[in-house]
């Protein structure tokens, strides 16, 4: 028993050590687009296309990340953690903000995308359905303005026959 609880512990550090690097390492990267786009990084540090593994590569769990590449490519990570000064790399870690990145990060979760696409299929069959309610309910009222119309057509030729009547009557009195 001591021995599992050792190898669950030690391999939980490791996880959690790996993801944290694994995510200061995209937090990084996501900066250091920022910059790159805002040409503040020095010219010693050229992008390039990373050849076996994105730096801007969202942390992979288990169960909850994906894993999402950039289309630009980015500074090589290790380049920059290895040619800056700590306090540069700081700096550029705190161009971006936790925060959103932690959004960022939350809204790629495959539970929470997932989610989003229950809610956007109930939301769309809710939609659908008010849209039939109310072609039903258009339906409904032009058919029951044909029937006013052809009850407002009877009358008028009614009225068009009785007129026609009072003018015969009133021609046949007179002579």
């Amino acid at each position: 028993m001591g021995q599992h609880l050792s190898e669950l512990i030690t391999s939980t550090e490791s996880y959690h050590d790996n993801y944290r690097r694994d995510f200061m390492k995209y937090r990084l990267g996501k900066a250091m687009q920022l910059k790159v786009n805002r040409t503040e990084l020095s010219d010693d540090i050229q992008p390039q296309a990373s050849s076996t593994r994105d730096e801007s590569e969202v942390p992979n769990t288990k169960a909850s990340m994906t894993s999402i590449r950039e289309l630009n490519p980015t500074p090589d990570v290790d380049a920059v953690i290895e040619g800056k000064p700590s306090v540069e790399v700081l700096k550029l870690l705190n161009a971006l903000s936790l925060k959103e990145t932690e959004k960022e990060l939350v809204e790629m979760n495959p539970a929470f995308l997932d989610l989003e696409k229950d809610m956007k299929k109930k939301f769309t069959g809710i939609v659908k359905g008010q849209n039939q309610k109310f072609k039903e309910w258009k339906k409904a009222l032009f058919e029951r303005q044909e029937k006013f119309n052809k009850d407002i057509e009877q009358v008028h030729k009614r009225l068009s026959g009785l007129q026609e009547e009072i003018k015969n009557m009133s021609t046949y009195t007179i002579s």
